[in-house]
């Protein structure tokens, strides 16, 4: 049975280009062919318009309308959705069919959103460095990196679980920190004008340098673009 997908709120946005990233692929399951995957991923904060994606590359599936992916949310494509549902119960019901099948020895897969404009593409093999397991002996292909270049050897790992975990975190996935060492908004002096801001040139870099002159203001600065607090 086809996935329909719940109606997609007004306020839901067509994505950014790398908003929507591939992090999962199940391309040759010990099971059946019948029983391949693909995970994506939204890496915003707010829900994502897939209506009318489609991967162009590697399989071939159009996103129907209305279709989306919650903010920071998972979503799962499948060959075949009814044996998805039966195999992964406490999974949400996937996307699909797809026509076509990953290639067991590798290749590229690519999504690309309703403008045709490149989403994001992955390359993934079964020889040298790459992780042996997915291919055919239970694991899937996980992303262990959402932010780094899909097309990486070094991104990709074999699921921990038999049958990979879609439409769940992946259980080699990578979580980045971070931590702000100036907080925005913060109040800044800054030199405006064309001219070197002191004599002899350098002289404003010492930790002794006056600059009871200087102009303050938070950051971010800008230049009329509309997403800073101060104009320069």
């Amino acid at each position: 049975c086809d996935h329909q997908p719940a109606a997609v709120p007004a306020a839901v946005q067509a994505a950014p280009i790398a908003t929507v990233v591939i992090s999962e692929l199940h391309y040759h399951p010990v099971t059946s062919e019948e029983d391949e995957f693909i995970e994506i991923a939204n890496l915003s904060g707010e829900a994502v318009d897939l209506s009318g994606y489609a991967f162009t590359q590697g399989v071939t599936f159009t996103f129907p309308i209305p279709s989306a992916i919650g903010p920071a949310g998972l979503a799962v494509i499948a060959k075949n959705p009814a044996r998805f549902a039966a195999a992964y119960p406490e999974a949400a019901p996937a996307f699909g069919p797809y026509e076509g099948q990953l290639d067991n020895n590798g290749e590229k897969v690519a999504l690309r959103d309703r403008a045709r404009r490149l989403v994001d593409r992955v390359a993934y093999r079964d020889d040298g460095a790459w992780p042996e397991n997915p291919d055919g002996l239970g694991p899937s292909l996980e992303r262990t990196d959402y932010v780094a270049d899909g097309e990486q050897q070094w991104v990709w790992r074999a699921s921990i679980p038999t049958g990979g975990t879609p439409g769940a975190p992946n259980s080699t996935l990578k979580l980045r920190t971070s931590r702000a060492l100036i907080p925005l908004g913060h109040t800044w002096k800054y030199y405006k004008g064309r001219s070197e801001p002191a004599f002899p040139v350098g002289a404003w870099t010492a930790v002794a340098f006056a600059d009871t002159s200087w102009v303050r203001g938070p950051s971010a600065f800008g230049y009329g673009e509309g997403d800073h607090a101060t104009r320069l």
